[in-house]
């Protein structure tokens, strides 16, 4: 999980890099390690505890995941050069192709044989990869789950996402 000084770099990284991310640099297997939450601004960091309130995001994300099978252990993500990757996600596997924007940071992941897709945020600090969502995108695909919609554990982390414009959240992986 993101401690403070790792929480600042993360978001410099995300918001002010000069250094462009490349597909190479996602080449790999990469292992869940914890969930991960970022603000997309400073001020959104240094409000009302911000630390705090990620650490927090964090702590309750991890429990609610783990409730669907992704945990250390369970969880994995491998990007080949060729574009295709494939995902361990519990006890679910998907394959598909991904592309990423390095201008925009963002990793595009189709599944289902091209039927379905996501798009994320990818942060890449040292041994460590982020791909982040949007607070209530993430917050959308959670409530499809028939395991967690309804539960008043996917209510209570509603809130609290819901307190912070510009959040990103998501999982933490490493190599």
């Amino acid at each position: 999980n993101v401690n403070g000084g790792v929480l600042q770099s993360l978001l410099g990284t995300l918001l002010n890099s000069s250094t462009t991310l490349k597909q190479s640099d996602l080449v790999g297997t990469w292992y869940f390690s914890g969930s991960d939450c970022i603000f997309e601004s400073e001020n959104l960091l240094m409000q009302a505890g911000g630390e705090l309130a990620a650490g927090k995001i964090e702590k309750q994300l991890d429990t609610y995941l783990a409730k669907v099978g992704i945990k250390p252990g369970a969880c994995s993500y491998a990007f080949s050069s060729d574009g295709t990757y494939t995902a361990t996600l519990g006890n679910y596997q998907l394959a598909g192709e991904y592309t990423l924007d390095a201008k925009n940071k963002t990793l595009t992941m189709t599944y289902l044989n091209g039927v379905g897709s996501t798009t994320v945020h990818v942060v890449k600090s040292g041994n460590s990869v982020s791909l982040l969502y949007e607070a209530d995108k993430l917050l959308a695909m959670m409530k499809k789950v028939p395991l967690l919609g309804k539960s008043n554990a996917v209510s209570s982390l509603s809130k609290l996402l819901e307190s912070y414009d510009g959040l990103l959240v998501g999982m933490q992986l490493q190599m």
